[in-house]
């Protein structure tokens, strides 16, 4: 039997050991196509993305640029008094804030300071307005537009000028920020912010036409209370301007205190349970306040209808009658703290309760307040000292008359002073109380 072989050609040999070389790309290889093309595609979008982006920015910007040079051409078309903000500094009839499309504009207007050497300071030689552009949406300022603006006729010597200082009680330092608003007189209401100084101008400001007529002073921040000192009608929230006058004033915010009152009996140092009326007054006598206590204690961010004012000085007591006898609270002088952060710096000293059971040891004082004859409303009068010693507050009515119930003694002070006015008034001396005691006081 014959062995024999099956040749095989080479070209068939070589087809079977090679058989991709005929099938075109597999599938590895198509998707790594796929994610090139897909990177090359992803950059271009990108690219024309931006573009597209950077466009529209561009076209914004434009836009609010033209918006802002047209508000500042409609300005320099008005007359210099109408040059101003509503119920701004200084007045005008130009809106503060304008929504336009997508656009918000703000308008501010500010008097500039720029005196001749030697000269009258007006405090008002021209004017600076400066119009923001803001993409709505995103608060994004994209358009500025600033110029000043001078008067016609060069600055006037027939207004007054207010400058105000906001300072912080307590580490007594300037706030910036403060919303300050001006009213009365004429001209409406102007309102303004203190800079970072703490301090506002407000200029061109016509001179009271009456002795009565006066500008009003009024603060506000939030997370601040104002001292009750300067809030009208209060005299140093009260202005008048004359001529050429430059005012100055400087009033007082303060970060809210809370404050803890407490009552003792004078015999073991309980607590003193029964309802009373505890009085509080600054130690100026500007401002006093009145409190109920129950249950012996008394804890609250104000007293009465009185904030406590960083740093400044108190003077607290209490009387009430049960049945037939009297309590009087021994005054007590609180200063309050510069913050609130020590719990313990909020505690009054606490006010002790002495008992005056028989009729012959409590008088009735009698205090009547007059000016040139004419009883005076509204005066702040306090009776301090005697034996206790105590303290009570009142403020006169139309009758210009307060009555008080004290212990029978001496070593009594009666001080009046008239907030109005802004003046104290007569301070008077008495030695002794009696059953009915009746003191005239003439400012």
């Amino acid at each position: 039997m014959e062995n024999t072989t099956m040749a095989i050609p080479p070209s068939a040999a070589t087809s079977r050991r090679t058989p991709r070389a005929q099938d075109g790309f597999g599938l590895i290889e198509l998707l790594m196509a796929t994610v090139v093309i897909a990177f090359v595609l992803v950059g271009f979008a990108m690219i024309f993305g931006t573009a597209s982006r950077e466009s529209v920015k561009s076209a914004n910007k434009t836009d609010a640029q033209q918006l802002a040079t047209a508000r500042m051409e409609k300005v320099r078309l008005l007359d210099y008094a109408q040059i101003g903000t509503v119920s701004g500094n200084p007045p005008g009839i130009i809106p503060a804030v304008e929504f336009v499309g997508d656009y918000t504009v703000v308008t501010k207007v500010s008097y500039v300071d720029d005196p001749a050497a030697g000269g009258y300071n007006t405090y008002r030689d021209y004017k600076r307005v400066k119009i923001t552009v803001i993409v709505t949406q995103s608060g994004k300022t994209i358009a500025v537009e600033e110029t000043k603006i001078a008067p016609p006729t060069g600055p006037l010597t027939d207004k007054g000028v207010l400058k105000l200082t906001v300072l912080e009680a307590g580490p007594n330092s300037t706030l910036a920020g403060v919303t300050v608003q001006l009213s009365g007189v004429s001209g409406g209401t102007r309102t303004d912010e203190t800079d970072q100084n703490g301090q506002v101008v407000f200029a061109d400001l016509p001179p009271n036409p009456s002795p009565a007529a006066q500008y009003v002073i009024t603060a506000s921040k939030p997370g601040y209370i104002v001292d009750p000192a300067d809030v009208a009608p209060m005299p140093n929230a009260l202005v008048r301007i004359a001529a050429t006058s430059v005012v100055e004033r400087v009033i007082h915010l303060s970060k809210p205190l809370g404050v803890k009152v407490t009552l003792r009996n004078a015999s073991g140092g309980t607590l003193f349970t029964a309802p009373t009326q505890v009085q509080i007054a600054t130690q100026d006598g500007l401002t006093w306040g009145q409190q109920p206590v129950s249950g012996g204690t008394y804890t609250g961010p104000t007293f009465g209808s009185l904030p406590i004012v960083a740093s400044k000085s108190y003077i607290f007591s209490a009387n009430v009658k049960i049945g037939t006898t009297f309590y009087f609270g021994k005054s007590v002088s609180y200063t309050a703290p510069v913050n609130g952060t020590n719990a313990s710096s909020l505690n009054v000293p606490p006010i002790v309760m002495t008992p005056y059971s028989a009729a012959s040891t409590v008088g009735t004082v009698t205090i009547t307040v007059v000016r040139n004859g004419v009883p005076v409303t509204g005066a702040i009068v306090r009776l301090l000292g005697g034996p206790v010693p105590i303290f009570m507050v009142a403020s006169t009515p139309a009758t210009g008359t307060v009555i008080f119930k004290a212990p029978v003694g001496t070593g009594y002070t009666v001080q009046v002073t008239d907030p109005k006015s802004g003046n104290s008034g007569a301070t008077t001396f008495y030695t002794s109380v009696n059953a009915l005691t009746t003191v005239p006081v003439v400012l």
